[in-house]
């Protein structure tokens, strides 16, 4: 029997209509079509490709994946992303139309993207032939009600386990049934079968179904061989899983590959991390000034004797700055540099959202300097959000101990190290990485946003030194919070899976925030300071090409920083 939904479920998909067309372009001759070797003719076929990628969740990982495709002159024909169980981490399907010949070079460029650790190709008859793959569509449509063709609707929704969908000012809480809508001025048809003179109620009808893809197309010919008139349709998927293996269990022999975390392991029991000794976090800038890198970090795993990176981590580093940095336009006549200023947890990335919602800043056209971005794409740092969303100990030190293997929710799945101790690998090799990329971006003359907790004021005034010497327009924006609201949002942030920042970095960058911030703002025309406890944020002190527009001598946030 079928069965009724209340409210409509909102899509987890970005949709594509099932009904646009699809362009397919060939760059191969006639003479390329078909081949010979060793006089067999290889099959060429035309298929509906679905694959499944693991992606980090970083600033132009989706444009990156469809510029695969473009580049090839292929079409997607639908496109699913949400998030998995860790949050930094999303699966997306793709659906798209491709010849055998076409599918290794997909595959290559896909292997090139820095942001996807994982990604499955296969097509719909496989997944339905082999049975090894849980394969569905989801359909969505309106259709027009025909009060006298309720009983052929019914059996037609029976036959398929489709449903139907009552919006909620349509629904009888009193009642299950899908035709209770139309109990107001109810009349009844000759075969007994009520239906609404009422206006609104009784226009439309909504169904949904998931099934294999194949299933939904039967449905929907179904309905018209029925004479029902569809009205509009929403589709979504293919989507797919493995039913033998798992892409997010590291043990899997088909997952991940799991280098990357066994080479940390032994570093790590070579060289026991200390978060209390270690967890200083730096302005992505102070390399000029930062201390040695410690014994335990990225830079050791990856760097010769000489202390140069090897050739596959200077690769890395490249693919790293190709999504991150090299979409925005450069040789700009007047450049743009933003200084973003806040404590953690003091909502920077809410405050871009803001600024580019109010039209006072196009993200598109900027370079985003954060060093948290790049952390997140290297594989040290997001195999260890993936080992937490599995369940398992957020920290350990190593993933063979016996004695921790006991401790563990899951005693079969071996321990990775967290998101604490990955961030402190990887911080040093995520400066080095952004400051190599910042100078290129202005000797690129491209906007520039940085971000930072505003802790050293040499390093920043060096930088806006050497972009107003460049030609730059110049701004530094600060946001201020209350120490006591800031270690609520980085709790909020961290719980779970998040990296978590000890209090006392929150309490240092507190202590040293104000001063920095009010001589970066004498060197430069246009400041801003802002209160950061509502949303949006408020403006509190504002300096316009070197004229003060805007200012609250009573506010205790101006009285904080000293502004006058």
């Amino acid at each position: 029997m079928y069965s009724i939904r209340r409210y409509l479920v909102p899509s987890i998909c970005l949709f594509i209509h099932e009904k646009s067309i699809r362009f397919l372009s060939f760059s191969c001759t006639s003479s390329t079509i078909f081949h010979t070797c060793n006089n067999k003719i290889k099959k060429n076929t035309l298929q509906e490709r679905i694959i499944s990628a693991l992606v980090v969740n970083r600033p132009g990982t989706l444009a990156q994946i469809a510029n695969v495709f473009k580049y090839g002159d292929h079409n997607i024909t639908n496109l699913c992303v949400r998030s998995t169980l860790v949050p930094e981490l999303s699966r997306i399907t793709i659906s798209c139309f491709l010849q055998d010949r076409a599918v290794e070079a997909i595959k290559k460029r896909l292997q090139a993207l820095v942001a996807i650790t994982f990604f499955h190709l296969t097509t719909v008859n496989v997944c339905i032939t082999t049975r090894q793959f849980v394969l569905r569509s989801q359909l969505l449509l309106q259709l027009r009600r025909d009060p006298h063709r309720q009983c052929q609707l019914v059996q037609i929704l029976e036959k398929f386990q489709a449903e139907v969908i009552v919006p909620q000012d349509e629904y009888d809480a009193d009642s299950d049934n899908p035709l209770a809508a139309m109990k107001e001025h109810e009349q009844y048809n000759k075969d007994g079968i009520p239906f609404s003179s009422s206006n609104a109620a009784s226009r439309t009808q909504f169904l949904a179904l998931t099934d294999e893809p194949d299933k939904l197309m039967k449905f929907l010919a179904a309905l018209t061989e029925e004479g029902f008139q569809i009205l509009e349709t929403q589709t979504c998927g293919p989507v797919f899983l493995d039913t033998v293996h798992s892409t997010l269990d590291p043990e899997s022999a088909y997952s991940f590959r799991r280098k990357v975390a066994l080479e940390v392991e032994n570093l790590l029991l070579k060289n026991h991390v200390d978060s209390g000794a270690r967890s200083s976090e730096s302005d992505p800038l102070d390399a000029d000034v930062m201390t040695p890198v410690p014994p335990t970090s990225t830079f050791q795993l990856h760097t010769n004797d000489q202390g140069h990176f090897t050739s596959n981590r200077l690769q890395l580093h490249a693919r790293i700055a190709q999504q991150l940095y090299s979409s925005a336009p450069q040789d700009l006549f007047v450049p743009k540099f933003v200084l973003m200023l806040g404590i953690p947890g003091s909502g920077k990335s809410t405050m871009l959202s803001h600024l580019y919602l109010m039209g006072k800043l196009t993200l598109q056209d900027s370079v985003n300097f954060d060093i948290d971005d790049v952390i997140a794409l290297l594989p040290e740092f997001y195999h260890a959000m993936l080992n937490v969303g599995l369940g398992n100990n957020p920290e350990s030190h190593s993933v063979t101990d016996a004695e921790r293997t006991g401790m563990n929710s899951k005693p079969h799945v071996k321990l990775l190290p967290g998101p604490q101790t990955r961030y402190q690998l990887c911080r040093d090799e995520a400066r080095f990485i952004l400051k190599k990329n910042l100078y290129g971006a202005i000797m690129s003359r491209k906007n520039i946003i940085l971000h930072g907790s505003g802790k050293s004021f040499t390093s920043y005034a060096h930088t806006i030194d050497q972009v107003k010497a460049a030609g730059y327009d110049v701004h530094v924006l600060c946001l201020d919070i209350p120490v006591t609201e800031a270690y609520k949002r980085v709790d909020k942030r961290s719980s779970g899976y998040g990296r978590d920042v000890p209090r006392s970095i929150i309490d240092t960058a507190s202590s040293l925030i104000t001063r920095n911030f009010r001589r970066l703002a004498s060197r430069v025309s246009n400041a801003h300071l802002f209160d950061s406890t509502g949303i949006p944020p408020r403006l509190v002190w504002s300096k316009q090409n070197s004229e003060i527009v805007m200012k609250h001598p009573d506010d205790e946030v101006q009285q904080k920083y000293g502004m006058e």
